[in-house]
């Protein structure tokens, strides 16, 4: 018998069998069954068989027939199946449970003949009151759309831009300030017409009174690799002269490396250097730009208040050409701060075999890692796939070769796509001083986990 508990579907235990007095004491616990299974369930269940991500918005029958639950998140790939039946998102009870929209573009037309469908399909988004999480592909054309914000979206928190297009700094400024709680924002592709910049030398200042003006604003994402580093130049001078006042981002990630032209990481690390504290970097690069990059330059030093630092590592490193796996030991080598807690290597994204050895010198982050600023370092985290190919013990053995110090310091754990286990060292079996032992604390394992070959 399946019951539903706060929206996922639970089986009690021992339902219709004869329990055991442990099974007894153990009457009140539910077991949670998969989201898969349940999305094949529900989608079971409706006599059209529609996809959970799609077709939910263009059956008819389908959405009063579901779970509400499952469309906490909707996808429109057109504007106008917003206004092709309006009743069906009009539905109060439906509307409220949607928390996050992602549009392949924001209502928005200068023909007079289209003007009448922009604003019903503004209205129609205004109903979903609850949407804390928006995603717009395509923004264009923003001075049209700017004027709707606040009304369509006054409690949006997470913005992530695909392609933005503005025509100044001004309507850009006008367009992100109707934000007002806005705490995450990740942009992929962003261009500023008439385009205006200084070059790749601007000197970017160290004047105390820089600050970020967003309050609320705690993580940024630059994700995109088409994003030009005259472009984040321009945005990261603008964030920091054009609104003064007090800042707090806490995380920056950077998918990308801009290497190649000092003032674009560095205007942003510049712009929030007493407040961050989780900073992800990629473990690599391509290309010969990263050479002439200048680590010292880019300000990992005036980090005060950095305390995680992530290394993502790529796809596909040996299908690119002047692959550099050095960054990660070149940029741990300028971190000054003395609140590093954790470093985290992340190889989750590469497949194939090796990828250990093909992205990264374990033994000159080993060696980095060894140097006064890392005294008080809590944990290496290094996380694979479960898909990989290898096994724990080969992942392990590298890992004992490569980060020999930090394993003997009982510091380094790997994830191989289920949790945490700290890598500990080998005990010594030939004749000589006995190593003392390293002791951990017992880590709380999820339950119906086992450990591999147990």
């Amino acid at each position: 018998m399946l019951n539903k508990v706060d929206g996922i579907m639970t089986c009690p235990v021992g339902h219709g069998v004869q329990r055991s007095s442990f099974e007894a004491n153990r009457s009140a616990e539910v077991f949670i069954f998969p989201q898969e299974i349940v999305d094949l369930v529900v989608d079971a269940l409706s006599n059209e068989r529609p996809a959970l991500n799609a077709c939910s918005l263009t059956c008819r029958s389908w959405l009063p027939r579901s779970q509400y639950r499952l469309h906490k998140h909707l996808r429109f790939s057109n504007v106008s199946h917003l206004t092709s039946d309006p009743l069906r998102y009009l539905n109060s009870e439906i509307a409220r449970y949607v928390y996050s929209l992602d549009l392949a573009m924001l209502p928005t037309s200068s023909s007079p003949s289209q003007r009448a469908q922009r604003i019903q399909a503004w209205v129609i988004l205004a109903r979903f009151t609850e949407v804390r999480r928006l995603t717009v592909r395509n923004l264009e054309d923003a001075a049209t759309v700017t004027p709707f914000i606040s009304m369509a979206f006054p409690h949006v928190t997470e913005l992530m831009l695909g392609k933005a297009e503005f025509d100044s700094f001004a309507q850009f400024k006008s367009f992100f300030a109707s934000f007002v709680h806005l705490t995450r924002f990740q942009l992929d592709q962003f261009d500023v017409f008439p385009w205006q910049s200084e070059g790749e030398d601007e000197d970017i200042s160290d004047d105390e009174d820089d600050y970020l003006d967003f309050p609320l604003l705690r993580h940024l994402t630059l994700s995109g690799p088409s994003l030009y580093s005259v472009e984040l130049i321009d945005l990261a001078i603008w964030l920091r002269s054009e609104l003064p006042g007090p800042y707090s981002l806490q995380s920056l990630n950077f998918e990308t490396w801009y290497g190649g032209r000092f003032g674009t990481m560095k205007a942003y690390l510049a712009a929030c250097r007493r407040s961050l504290q989780v900073l992800t970097l990629p473990m690599g690069t391509t290309g010969p730009s990263i050479a002439r990059c200048n680590f010292q330059r880019l300000g990992f030093g005036r980090l005060t208040k950095l305390q995680t630092v992530s290394f993502v590592a790529p796809a596909h490193p040996w299908a690119m050409k002047q692959y550099t796996s050095d960054c990660v030991s070149l940029t741990l080598a300028q971190i000054a701060s003395k609140n590093i807690s954790q470093i985290v290597l992340d190889f989750t994204p590469a497949s194939g075999d090796g990828f250990f050895t093909d992205l990264l010198d374990l033994h000159a982050v080993d060696q980095v890692l060894c140097q006064r600023q890392f005294t008080d370092l809590q944990s290496v985290d290094v996380l694979c796939s479960g898909d990989q190919r290898g096994s724990r013990s080969a992942a392990e053995a590298m890992i004992r070769t490569g980060l020999q110090q930090m394993v003997q310091r009982g510091l380094v754990r790997l994830d191989f796509g289920d949790f945490l286990l700290p890598v500990l060292p080998l005990a010594q079996t030939s004749p000589g001083p006995t190593v003392a032992s390293i002791t951990m604390p017992p880590l709380p394992l999820p339950r119906r986990a086992c450990l591999p070959g147990l």
